[in-house]
């Protein structure tokens, strides 16, 4: 997959993170083309990173939002296999 470009609206980026919805760690990976290691207990920034990668986020040093033309910071948090946060 080619790496979308940043979302020009806030709706866009909805859209987008919408369309994420119900896939696995796994399945975004290898849309994204990134490898998943086998102990995701040592990985854990590798959701943030691949939902920034799919969203379209430009790559940042330093603080400062993950999409600064809309102001947005992107936060992830762990879910059980019913989706739930744990």
């Amino acid at each position: 997959m080619r790496r979308p470009n940043s979302p020009a609206r806030e709706e866009d980026l909805l859209r987008r993170a919408s369309d994420l919805s119900g896939q696995s760690v796994g399945e975004l990976a290898a849309t994204l083309g990134v490898q998943v290691p086998s102990d995701l207990r040592h990985s854990k920034g590798l959701m943030g990173c691949l939902a920034e990668l799919a969203l379209g986020s430009e790559p940042k040093a330093g603080d400062g939002p993950d999409f600064p033309h809309l102001g947005i910071e992107l936060k992830t948090v762990p879910v059980d296999a019913a989706g739930i946060p744990t």
